[in-house]
């Protein structure tokens, strides 16, 4: 009898722990749950972000590799007007022998200097336009020159830091007026503003 009475008590007091434990249990597991629960929600968030920027950057680089590619033409088309231009003048001087460096000189620069008439700007805005593409285009090719002098050594870190951030900032307002020039020329219906002359 004592020994079913022990037994039993022990049974209820065995029984009493765990029913504490599990509950323990249960309310730790609980907020375990909702804690990543809230990370979850975190991360969906962020992934929407992380999306929706990554979205954006692929529009920007299609819009920078179009725009590559219209320059990258505009350079062909230049490229060989200046050739044609080049030969026109090798052929109009019939009587200068090929070793005559200052006739030489005198033929590139008179080439180099008719390069402006190979665009016609329609207004003060088309120069305007011009000039900063230019620009922006002459500062990138410059960016390029200092990368390669980093790798080469030629550069130290904090040289080309300093440099890369002044033409930067000069890069970007080449680029800034062109954004306001254009949007400017297409609230007057201009939708070119410069024309290539094949001479």
């Amino acid at each position: 009898m004592a020994e079913a009475t022990f037994k039993s008590r022990a049974v209820k007091a065995l029984t009493k722990r765990l029913k504490l434990e599990l509950d323990v249990v249960q309310t730790v597991a609980q907020r375990e749950a909702e804690r990543l629960l809230g990370t979850q929600a975190s991360l969906a968030q962020r992934r929407e972000v992380l999306e929706g920027n990554l979205r954006e950057l692929r529009g920007n680089r299609g819009r920078w590799e179009a725009r590559v590619g219209s320059l990258r033409a505009a350079t062909v088309s230049s490229e060989e007007w200046l050739a044609g231009r080049e030969k026109r003048s090798a052929g109009g001087a019939p009587g200068k022998s090929g070793g005559d460096k200052k006739g030489e000189s005198s033929s590139a620069r008179d080439a180099t200097a008719s390069c402006d008439l190979a665009f016609v700007e329609d207004d003060g805005l088309s120069l305007q336009l011009l000039r900063a593409v230019s620009k922006d285009a002459a500062l990138e090719d410059a960016m390029d020159a200092l990368d390669e002098g980093l790798d080469k050594g030629a550069l130290t870190l904090p040289e080309w830091l300093k440099v890369t951030r002044q033409l930067s900032k000069e890069q970007f307002m080449a680029r800034a007026e062109t954004l306001v020039v254009r949007k400017t020329q297409m609230q007057r219906g201009v939708s070119g503003g410069l024309t290539f002359k094949n001479a």
